[in-house]
């Protein structure tokens, strides 16, 4: 998860890349307006998500299916790109 969010060039990584220091997190910052539409497509479809006000964190202890974590990332596409 951490490469795919890595990846998008609209988002900064703020997950480290070391392994040892991240678990099933996965976190990253966008700029403002593009925030706001991530998180307001993720809230229509269900997709649940946290974070700041620029700031997304994805888990994988909720988004357990690999069809979950695609789906999140064709809303981030979509929205942030």
């Amino acid at each position: 998860m951490r490469a795919q969010a890595a990846a998008r060039p609209y988002a900064g990584l703020l997950t480290p890349a070391d392994e040892r220091l991240y678990a099933a997190m996965v976190a990253f910052s966008l700029k403002p307006e593009a925030a706001a539409r991530v998180k307001r497509r993720c809230a229509e479809r269900k997709i649940w998500i946290s974070g700041g006000e620029n700031s997304i964190r994805i888990s994988t202890h909720i988004h357990t299916r690999p069809s979950d974590i695609e789906a999140f990332f064709a809303v981030m596409d979509e929205a942030a790109a």
